[in-house]
């Protein structure tokens, strides 16, 4: 693992320059926002699915259905969080390059 040292990244032996570090940061902000996003995506694609079913009477019992529709809302909330807070960290990594 690295740790900072007088403003450079070390690794294993190698300095990263801070414009480095600054890039790879920015990478993997983007691949965690982009990743939570497809995940949202997903499963606002499976709502969509779920629903259709319980109106064309596929789903016949409507407790079940609101079980999982509620595991399922939290589920979608805690995605959502996540990729808020992704996106806010996204938005310092690009200030700190500033």
């Amino acid at each position: 693992m690295g740790r900072v040292l007088g403003g450079s990244f070390r690794m294993k032996g190698q300095k990263m320059k801070p414009e480095e570090l600054s890039q790879k940061l920015q990478y993997q902000t983007q691949k965690e926002v982009d990743e939570l996003q497809t995940i949202l995506n997903k499963l606002n694609g499976m709502s969509l699915v779920l629903s259709k079913a319980m109106k064309n009477g596929v789903v016949v019992d409507k407790k079940a259905y609101n079980d999982f529709a509620q595991k399922y809302n939290d589920l979608v909330k805690a995605v959502d969080f996540d990729l808020n807070r992704a996106k806010l960290r996204q938005a310092k990594t690009f200030d700190l390059e500033k």
